[in-house]
């Protein structure tokens, strides 16, 4: 198992989200709040914001938005 599975499997057991509402284009805040927890994790870990988008299926600037 990958790093990125690792973290975001965690995401999801603590916060009661499912992977495919993470990764999808759901505005909920539960959903959102546990996508900025993902980015955070993966900024932590030292993920540019290129790499995070590749998972989350965002854009890069997207993610560069949420960490500030």
């Amino acid at each position: 198992m990958s790093e990125s599975e690792i973290i975001l499997n965690a995401v999801c057991h603590v916060t009661g989200i499912s992977k495919s509402a993470i990764v999808g284009g759901s505005r909920t805040w539960p959903v959102v709040e546990a996508r900025l927890l993902l980015i955070l994790f993966y900024s932590r870990r030292g993920w540019d914001d290129f790499q995070t988008a590749c998972v989350l299926k965002r854009d890069r600037t997207t993610i560069l938005k949420a960490r500030h």
